[in-house]
């Protein structure tokens, strides 16, 4: 299998919130802009809970199709963990969006989108190697949530929910990859599909993103694209730039 590197040896600890995410709208404290009164912004994090579901699924059916092939007891183990931390952030996402969609936005829409998006990914390897490749770009999204302070900057209940999915991704984030080197080893071979991966990632998934970004935004912000899209962009490219700061992170 190759000159395979040191595997990690934290074993993932599955949690729960337990949010009432009702209670806070019943009572008038959800603010519908909770980041930093942002509604550009906001959105940004709508998206991610929206696709949370679809893409947590497509992560745990791509490593349960490979864990019978593990040999080593503790990979095994903390793959077991990564699944059940993956299901309840599924599961958790599910009940912060049914309030996005009494919201207004289109949640199933966005998630339509994703799932058929990532059905046309072909090959074990591959969707192992998209796998590892996503979680890697969540484990440093949660590192800037967490230490760079962009959870802080919402609401409850979603910056508890935005805390507990980041700290958990960050926790994770090395299972994936160590799975993928376990059974495909270090090689070019395999470097190669991870390449083939992160380019999958970004316009196979990247389309469905932004559709339903475009989705979202239009519930808030109809007949205000041009100032909507530099608002992001901005967000993204120029200040604080986000996008970009985490796309080095990633890389």
């Amino acid at each position: 299998m190759g000159n395979i590197p040191k595997k990690g040896t934290r074993m993932p600890i599955v949690r729960r919130p337990h949010v009432d995410y009702r209670h806070y709208v019943d009572t008038g404290d959800y603010e519908r802009f909770y980041f930093d009164n942002n509604s550009v912004v906001t959105q940004l994090w709508n998206l991610f809970s929206a696709l949370a579901t679809p893409t947590e699924a497509f992560f745990i059916r791509n490593v349960n199709k490979v864990k019978d092939q593990i040999t080593d007891p503790l990979l095994k183990k903390q793959v077991e963990q990564f699944v059940r931390q993956e299901a309840n952030h599924s599961a958790e996402h599910h009940r912060a969006n049914q309030i996005l969609e009494e919201f207004g936005y289109p949640v199933a829409y966005g998630q339509k989108l994703m799932a058929k998006a990532m059905d046309k990914i072909e090959g074990s390897q591959l969707r192992l190697a998209v796998t590892a490749c996503g979680e890697h770009f969540l484990g440093e999204l949660g590192y800037m949530m967490l230490e760079e302070g962009y959870a802080d900057k919402m609401t409850e209940p979603q910056r508890t929910l935005a805390k507990w999915h980041a700290y958990e991704e960050y926790e994770h984030k090395s299972v994936a990859m160590d799975l993928y080197y376990h059974l495909y080893g270090k090689n070019l071979s395999s470097y190669l599909v991870r390449i083939k991966a992160l380019f999958v990632m970004m316009i196979t998934l990247g389309l469905p993103s932004f559709k339903t970004m475009g989705a979202f935004l239009k519930v808030d912000h109809k007949g205000q694209r041009i100032k909507v899209l530099y608002k992001l962009f901005v967000f993204n490219f120029l200040k604080p730039a986000f996008a970009v700061r985490l796309g080095l992170k990633a890389i």
